[in-house]
């Protein structure tokens, strides 16, 4: 509606959406507009499915900026159907990201940015969940790295497998064509493994084998958005991800992995702490003890 507003206010006609969003785009770049970035997102989408990527940064100023020039000039255009917005959530990284993606937001319509305290990464992502939900008004919400360390190429494959039909679509290092790079330190990746196999069962019927992946897609209506992001176990830790997936899949059994590579970070350190593998299994005793074993 506050589109047509708009329109109908500049004199301008239009008979369908397609000619409304060329108006819309015309007077987006000349600046001539008063309504919100937001709103913007909401109503270019169309009739499309709107992907809102979340990713989480912190000190990540060296990567930032060419991610978000990948995902938006090469890989969101070659994916038809889909309109995609890309939220960055920055816990005010003293670097200097917060400034890249500001800079970028100005550049792109489709890129957003959050700020807040630094409390941890499953807060970050929780918070960037809310957001694309409740403000951009998101159909599916991806969980992606800004490191690179998930292929941004990788990110058309669990878009795939949503529009055919899947509710949850996880990234995994551990199905048939997939694997975690060589330079993954041999003991990490055997944790890795050891977690999986362990909690693999909290996926009841979907048999989800790389349940601590950071790399998904969920659809928001009857999924997303029934969790309570609030209750969501060791969000100040990786070990976030385990639950999320379980009340993931309390709301459906159509959950799916696609396989992909887990690359080397393409700058700074990674931010891993052994604290983690623990936290990690604390969070699956509590989910066994609480909830039961599986569905």
């Amino acid at each position: 509606m506050f589109a047509e507003v708009l329109i109908c206010s500049k004199g301008i006609e239009f008979n369908d959406l397609s000619s409304l969003r060329v108006c819309v785009g015309r007077l987006v770049e000349k600046g001539d507009y008063f309504f919100s970035h937001e709103m913007f997102a909401v109503f270019w989408k169309g009739g499309a499915m709107h992907v809102v990527v979340v990713m989480p940064t912190y000190n990540e100023s060296g990567n930032i900026g060419e991610m978000i020039d990948t995902l938006v000039e090469q890989v969101f255009p070659s994916m038809e159907g889909t309109y995609f917005s890309l939220l960055i959530v920055d816990d005010n990284s003293p670097d200097g990201t917060g400034r890249v993606v500001a800079l970028k937001a100005k550049q792109y319509n489709c890129v957003f940015l959050s700020t807040g305290e630094k409390k941890g990464l499953g807060y970050a992502v929780c918070r960037g969940m809310s957001y694309a939900m409740e403000t951009l008004h998101a159909d599916a919400v991806v969980e992606m790295d800004a490191d690179f360390q998930h292929s941004p190429d990788s990110l058309k494959a669990l878009v795939f497998a949503l529009q055919a039909g899947a509710d949850c679509v996880v990234g995994s290092r551990y199905v048939s064509g997939a694997g975690a790079s060589l330079q993954w330190p041999k003991g990490r990746r055997w944790l890795s493994r050891i977690g999986n196999r362990i909690g693999a069962p909290l996926t009841g019927g979907s048999g989800v084998g790389d349940i601590t992946s950071g790399f998904r897609i969920t659809r928001v209506s009857g999924v997303l958005d029934c969790i309570n992001l609030d209750r969501i176990m060791a969000k100040a830790w990786y070990a976030y991800k385990i639950h999320l997936l379980y009340e993931v899949c309390q709301c459906t059994n159509r959950v799916v992995e696609v396989p992909i590579v887990f690359m080397p970070r393409r700058c700074n350190q990674s931010k891993f702490n052994p604290v983690e593998i623990f936290k990690t299994l604390e969070v699956l005793w509590r989910i066994y003890r609480i909830y039961g074993y599986g569905h």
